[in-house]
């Protein structure tokens, strides 16, 4: 039988659903999955971190913010932190790229990707020395 995208569907569900069994015995956080496919043969791929060390902090914003971060005087330390932009109250949770710095809005939880610059001002670290320790 050649796999097609509705089988493709349930594995990755499938897929998904085992690790989050993983992920949970083992404390771990999935940033993402994903499962590329002809009708013969899949990938899967996925991003893991230890919440022993992120948290529950989305690996992938972890790792951006420890490449990019310093563009903006940002490092890890900085996840958590609340800011104001306008009258929105956010909490930082990492990168995504080079120029992103997400957000977590405070009153819904919302995720936002939020110009680096702009929060580099309101956090006042804009002309930060970087933190190569981080």
């Amino acid at each position: 039988m050649a796999l097609t995208k509705e089988s493709i569907k349930q594995i990755h569900a499938d897929l998904r659903a085992a690790l989050d069994a993983v992920a949970k015995k083992h404390n771990l956080v999935i940033a993402k999955t994903h499962i590329t496919y002809t009708d013969s043969s899949f990938k899967f791929t996925s991003e893991i971190g230890s919440k022993d060390v992120l948290g529950d902090t989305n690996p992938i914003f972890y790792k951006d913010i420890q490449r990019h971060g310093w563009k903006f005087g940002l490092t890890v330390k900085d996840i958590g932190r609340e800011f104001k932009i306008g009258a929105r109250t956010y909490k930082l949770e990492g990168m995504k790229g080079y120029n992103f710095v997400i957000g977590k809005l405070t009153t819904d939880g919302k995720l936002y990707k939020l110009r680096g610059e702009d929060v580099a001002a309101v956090l006042g670290t804009k002309n930060a020395l970087p933190d190569f320790g981080a």
